[in-house]
């Protein structure tokens, strides 16, 4: 009988024992993975196009997305004069709608407009989807209402 009663306290004991610590044992967090995104690269080249050539922006702008969803914006613009703050950069999805942008991208130039120029958008701030098909534009902000297009150029995929 004593042989039973020490038995049946060491099963007692024993399920006492692993309900404390396994539920215990789970309670370490589980690591996050990064969000892993495809590594792309868009583009779009500003080629000579009809009209005031004075005003015209040549150039290119690249757009990368590293697998850590973070895009990289690069780019140089060859034939503006002036200080970045007199332009703006955009991406548009027709020149009727240049006041609508869909992306705003002045802060890459930060004083770099006439010459070669790269920021790093944290992962997540540009939706790396919605560039392809639309417009980059260049703008000189001439003091009026509506800005002056200098520069568009359809954004592709490598």
């Amino acid at each position: 009988m004593n042989k039973q009663i020490s038995l049946i306290n060491f099963f007692v004991t024993l399920t006492i024992f692993t309900f404390v610590f396994s539920s215990s044992a789970n309670t370490t967090p589980l690591k996050r993975a990064a969000p892993t995104c495809n590594q792309t690269v868009d583009y779009c080249t500003f080629e000579p196009q009809k009209g005031n050539k004075s005003q015209q922006v040549l150039g290119m702008v690249t757009f990368t997305q590293f697998t850590n969803c973070t895009v990289r914006v690069t780019g140089q613009f060859n034939t503006v004069n002036g200080s970045s703050s007199n332009y703006d950069f955009h991406i548009i999805r027709s020149v009727a709608t240049k006041d609508q942008p869909i992306h705003d991208f002045d802060n890459c130039l930060a004083d770099q407009i006439n010459q070669p120029f790269q920021c790093d958008l944290s992962a997540g701030s540009v939706p790396f989807d919605s560039l392809v098909g639309n417009l980059c534009v260049v703008m000189f902000e001439n003091g009026q209402v509506d800005d002056v297009v200098n520069g568009t150029a359809r954004v592709k995929q490598v």
